[in-house]
């Protein structure tokens, strides 16, 4: 936006104290936000769990000592000791490597989850809101799904799985 002198040039000085201002206002505005955020006790302790299992996942090769996959026989089903923290499987295998391994791979199971999720809901949505009676369509379908207590749905899945299976 210009703002014209009475002579009809913009005044670059009033621009400039303008742009001054939103950027302050922007800043304060982010640090009333982080203000916020960190007075959050629940949310900071999930953020500080998150980052040390993301943490732990990332570092996994070179906090363990040992191989998630390499066997060893002699050493089977041993008792959690300062070698093995959380002590060997039946295969002799170090369960405390294979708990940071494993966190890579369910977190980035999570990750694609999410993000496919996140991407088929919009695409979803979008049709839904261009197309009115699909969206109809998928109220109706929701519906349904609430109206079924999650046991009940969940049970019925699991009974379908099982005539399935037999096939």
């Amino acid at each position: 936006m210009q703002i014209d002198q009475p002579s009809g040039k913009p005044t670059e000085k009033i621009q400039d104290n303008l742009k001054v201002i939103q950027a302050r206002m922007i800043k304060e505005q982010r640090q009333l936000q982080w203000r916020k955020l960190r007075s959050n006790r629940s949310l900071m302790i999930g953020v500080v769990i998150l980052a040390l299992l993301v943490l732990i996942a990332l570092l996994a090769p070179i906090l363990s000592p040992f191989d998630p996959y390499a066997m060893k026989v002699a050493e089977r089903l041993k008792p959690p000791s300062a070698l093995h923290p959380l002590g060997t499987d039946e295969f002799g295998r170090d369960l405390l490597t294979r708990v940071m391994y494993g966190a890579r791979v369910s977190m980035t199971v999570g990750l694609a989850v999410s993000l496919l999720s996140s991407a088929l809901g919009l695409v979803i949505g979008l049709y839904a809101s261009y197309y009115k009676v699909l969206d109809h369509i998928f109220m109706r379908i929701c519906d349904g799904l609430i109206a079924i207590p999650g046991i009940l749905l969940a049970i019925a899945l699991m009974r379908s799985e099982e005539h399935t299976s037999e096939l």
